[in-house]
Formats: structure tokens, sequence, C-alpha cells
């Protein structure tokens, strides 16, 4: 999950992947 850190313009196909993981991150959070 420390690979979502990496930055968006690593690449468009990781974009919606970390967008994912990041969401999930804050619906665990919230």
């Amino acid at each position: 999950m420390i690979k979502v850190v990496l930055p968006p313009p690593v690449g468009p196909e990781i974009q919606p992947m970390s967008f994912d993981f990041r969401h999930k991150d804050i619906s665990l959070f919230a």
C-alpha cells in the first residue's frame, strides 16, 4: 500500500489504481 504514495504522473495506468487505493484508505479512516 506504500506504493500508492508514488505520484500519479508515474503512469496513466497506475493513476486509476492509485485513486482506487487512496479511496479505500480514506474509507477505512473515515
